[in-house]
């Protein structure tokens, strides 16, 4: 995998942690209104007939199934970008790494951060990622 690649994939996270605040956000509003059904709304059945059966609660029930899938799956590829980072053996290479791909700092935030130039900086983050073994290699 190129550099190039390894950037794409590493920058995946910041978008990874949006698209999960965002579901995370909408699976608890779903939750709570399966909790606490509003009055006259048709029973719910524990055993569910089918996505299409018309029950909006039980449309409710298989939107929040969806909704559990996608955020494990999201989380799952979080924790590969993360281990990705902590599995490189210098500390620098992961700290440079960490800033910029999980917290998402802008380069001169983590020159400050590490207290390097921004010639050395980049020079950290070209070696760390020759040296990272990402998911798919």
């Amino acid at each position: 995998m190129t550099n190039k690649e390894k950037i794409k994939y590493l920058s995946q996270y910041t978008k990874l942690i949006i698209e999960y605040k965002h579901n995370h956000a909408t699976y608890q509003k779903l939750r709570h209104k399966l909790s606490f059904p509003g009055a006259g709304v048709q029973a719910f059945h524990l055993t569910p007939v089918g996505e299409g059966s018309g029950n909006p609660i039980e449309a409710d029930y298989f939107r929040l199934l969806n909704l559990e899938e996608i955020l494990s799956a999201t989380l799952a590829r979080m924790n590969a970008i993360e281990k990705s980072i902590f599995e490189l053996e210098d500390a620098m290479h992961r700290t440079v790494l960490r800033l910029r791909y999980i917290d998402g700092l802008s380069w001169e935030k983590i020159c400050e951060a590490i207290n390097y130039e921004w010639t050395w900086t980049h020079r950290i983050h070209s070696n760390a990622l020759i040296k990272i073994r990402v998911e798919g290699e």
